[in-house]
């Protein structure tokens, strides 16, 4: 090893051109002190980034996913050549989908995948919602038949234990998941058929398919409403001090929780087209809309704008983004699943064809759920063996 060591820098950048990121990251690093600090070299890390997607990627710095103060950071810029790697080796081969029929049989409007579980929840048209466990084989956990008393439009979730869910009766309902059942907490009536959920511990903000904005604070039970849109509200996040919301007359609006006002708004779409869904990662917010597109806004630069991606063909549906750390996910009605980096120019990392039209999605560690209108439910997991290979 010692002669190893010794080698000059110039060689030893040779070799380790030959070598992916992730290995050079996890485990050549670990080797000796040289040979960290020539890997943990801001120019090094750089270059060898650009030896490993160069070929597939458009220069990195034209996107500001992980900018700080302008410029992409060393360690950031390791951890975008080692994630971007491992998203192009998860779907670079064909993988073996796993697919459920919902309990009923009608179009799946809504998957939610439980927080840090692998609980799928899934909600119906036919009024029901079911808790799947996908971690290995589907299997139903609990079906509750008669949820709603109209369609379920929504789900969502900020622990493992508790959901929420939304349905065109106007109610929204908490759920308490036990080993074998589910347990129904509370429920509320809005005035309109409820759109969107987002939740956590403090606050729940409900889109319903009005202008306003309803506020349920779980610690004292009180609830506001706020208008703040001129048509109906179609998606909600929430992210920190401020309510994200996108409505049909072609907003994205800001709602500071602190001094209960708009702050910030943008227009999303052009004339006659609308957003239609809604995504948050880091200082990134995802919007797709009516026509086939998917704007990226930075939330960090005052919702300004930067890139808007032709996903698919005009007048096709964007009806759910999942992000990743420079990746996203999407799909909706061109029957499409695609994976994409976004670039300038954007790259499509993979497309699959999944014969229906997609109508919500949901991921967590790594588990990717699609709800379809033909009443199945599909499910995309890493290749465990190619995980279990890299942690070696």
């Amino acid at each position: 090893m010692g002669t190893w060591c010794n080698l000059p820098t110039e060689i030893l950048i040779q070799i380790f051109d030959y070598l992916e990121p992730v290995f050079l990251l996890k485990t050549v690093a670990l080797v000796c002190e040289r040979f960290k600090s020539i890997i943990s070299d801001g120019d090094y890390y750089r270059l060898c980034y650009y030896q490993a997607v160069w070929s597939r990627f458009p220069l990195i710095e034209d996107v500001p996913m992980l900018r700080h103060k302008g410029k992409i950071s060393c360690p950031e810029l390791k951890e975008l050549g080692k994630r971007l790697e491992e998203v192009c080796k998860r779907w670079s081969s064909p993988k073996p989908v796993q697919k459920f029929y919902s309990s009923y049989g009608t179009v799946v409007d809504a998957v939610h995948i439980l927080k840090n579980t692998s609980i799928c929840a899934v909600g119906t048209r036919h009024k029901c919602v079911d808790l799947w466990d996908v971690r290995d084989a589907p299997r139903v956990v609990s079906t509750m038949a008669s949820a709603h008393n109209g369609w379920v439009s929504c789900l969502d979730s900020y622990e493992p234990e508790t959901f929420f869910s939304g349905g065109w009766d106007s109610v929204v309902t908490v759920w308490k998941v036990r080993e074998h059942s589910c347990e129904h907490l509370w429920s509320t009536r809005c005035r309109r058929g409820v759109m969107s959920i987002a939740s956590r511990p403090d606050i729940v903000a409900v889109a319903t398919f009005s202008p306003a904005l309803s506020l349920m604070y779980q610690r004292c039970a009180m609830i506001s409403k706020h208008l703040i849109h001129q048509k109906a509200i179609v998606n909600v996040k929430l992210a920190g001090n401020h309510v994200m919301t996108v409505a049909r007359d072609r907003c994205l609006n800001i709602f500071d929780l602190r001094v209960l006002k708009t702050v910030e708004r943008l227009y999303v779409t052009e004339r006659f087209q609308w957003p239609k869904c809604l995504a948050i990662k880091d200082n990134i917010v995802f919007i797709g809309d009516t026509d086939g597109n998917v704007h990226l806004v930075d939330k960090s630069q005052h919702f300004q704008r930067f890139q808007t991606i032709q996903v698919s063909e005009p007048n096709s549906q964007i009806a759910a983004i999942c992000p990743d750390q420079a990746t996203f996910v999407c799909g909706g009605s061109d029957r499409t699943l695609r994976v994409i980096a976004p670039t300038k120019k954007h790259f499509v990392i993979k497309e699959i064809a999944v014969g229906h039209e997609i109508t919500s999605m949901s991921s967590e560690h790594e588990i990717l759920a699609i709800g379809k209108t033909n009443g199945y439910v599909e499910v995309y997991k890493p290749d465990r063996n190619s995980d279990e290979s890299d942690d070696e």
